[in-house]
């Protein structure tokens, strides 16, 4: 629809409808405000799987495989030779199992059982032939022999004794025994996805690339809360993917020799580094509406305040509406028009990769809808022509009030 020009050589015409660029969000709540998709290794599949397995509980292995949770054995059967059934009670043995599998971690479960398993050297030997068994493993369960006093005594048992009260495998126990250090006594980390050995790896150098990366697009700071707030704001059309994609394409990463391999490491150093956020459209919200919604408990003064202010809102919108229907009956003797800033427009603006590491200039873009025609009028400007004060917006809406009298 064709639109009078205004004084302003940035004057356009604008279609009534909605563009497609500004679509409805709908905003998720974050964890760690201020950083986008900050990995939590915590919540991950593989990790609570590994917290499940480490305490016993049921879990699903990778392969689809339900496994069950532990569960204490049987005790040695009666017909043992040392009787070790009757040396310690099934409460005492479920107290065990239960401290063993709370402790929820390898290395520390090792220490456990590496403290109760002790290895010797073999005294006897009943072949001929050189036997390839070595040691002699004593297997032990602490127990509470003395009454009324919080001391344990291990108790010696018998392989079957010991493997039932703790739930695990005869291998485990090999295991803990060799990880055990036999100098100091402390059985050695788990050591199993940090051998150092990986194909794609953070190093200062690379660090220094992306950071420096970010900082030639020139990301600017909060506009409006720049006192309560350290975000840093690049253009509203990118994204992570489009940034990597640009990063690659960055002259400067000739000077590197080793860069970001994946867009995951720019977005882990992103987030490590900065606080950025992209520009996306958001529509305005009431401060008082706002302010209480996040009352815990309001008072019934600042119950009545908020349900006048609703009930002035409802006026004020039934009023709008009243209005419009009569500028749309009036055949144009009567306009009624409203009225607003668009957030500031950045040039140039363009989707090739040279635009977003240029000094941006801020333009600035006043739109004045009439309701009756459904024909809206942008007053357009750059930063070096004006601000956006009351004497621009006061000349925006004379020439629009002239135009349409």
């Amino acid at each position: 629809m064709s639109t009078p020009q205004a004084n302003s050589p940035f004057t356009v015409s604008t279609n009534p409808s909605t563009p497609a660029s500004i679509k409805s969000r709908k905003c998720k709540q974050r964890k760690d405000k201020g950083n986008i998709r900050r990995r939590h290794e915590k919540e991950w599949i593989d990790s609570k799987r590994k917290i499940n397995r480490n305490l016993g509980k049921d879990y699903t292995s990778r392969n689809g495989t339900q496994r069950a949770a532990k569960k204490m054995g049987a005790r040695c059967p009666s017909t043992c030779r040392m009787k070790w059934s009757t040396k310690i009670s099934e409460e005492q043995r479920q107290h065990i199992f239960d401290s063993f599998w709370s402790l929820g971690d390898r290395t520390k479960q090792w220490e456990y059982l590496a403290q109760f398993a002790l290895r010797q050297t073999k005294r006897r030997i009943y072949t001929d032939r050189e036997s390839k068994r070595k040691y002699t493993i004593k297997y032990h369960l602490p127990s509470n022999t003395h009454e009324g006093l919080d001391i344990l005594q291990p108790i010696e048992v018998c392989k079957k004794m010991f493997l039932g009260t703790f739930s695990v495998s005869e291998q485990l126990i090999y295991t803990s025994i060799d990880k055990k250090n036999k100098t100091t006594g402390i059985s050695v980390a788990d050591q199993r996805g940090k051998h150092g050995n990986q194909r794609r790896t953070i190093t200062n150098e690379v660090i220094e690339s992306v950071c420096n990366h970010i900082k030639s697009l020139k990301p600017v700071e909060s506009h409006y809360t720049r006192k309560d707030s350290d975000k840093l704001y690049l253009d509203g059309s990118l994204t992570y993917r489009r940034l990597f994609e640009l990063y690659n394409e960055w002259d400067g990463l000739n000077a590197y020799t080793c860069k970001a391999q994946t867009e995951r490491q720019y977005h882990d150093i992103a987030n490590d580094n900065f606080k950025l956020c992209f520009h996306i459209p958001k529509k305005d919200q009431c401060d008082q509406c706002h302010v209480y919604k996040n009352l815990e408990n309001p008072s019934t003064q600042e119950s009545e305040k908020y349900s006048r202010h609703i009930q002035n809102k409802t006026q004020t919108r039934q009023m709008k509406s009243k209005d419009k229907q009569e500028a749309q009956a009036s055949n144009g003797k009567i306009v009624t028009a409203s009225f607003d800033f668009q957030k500031i427009l950045n040039a140039p603006h363009g989707e090739i990769g040279v635009l977003y590491y240029k000094r941006k200039l801020s333009v600035f873009n006043f739109t004045v809808y009439s309701l009756g025609e459904k024909e809206g009028t942008c007053f357009m400007w750059q930063e070096s022509q004006g601000r956006r004060g009351a004497n621009e917006v006061a000349s925006c809406l004379l020439d629009f009030i002239k135009r349409n009298s």
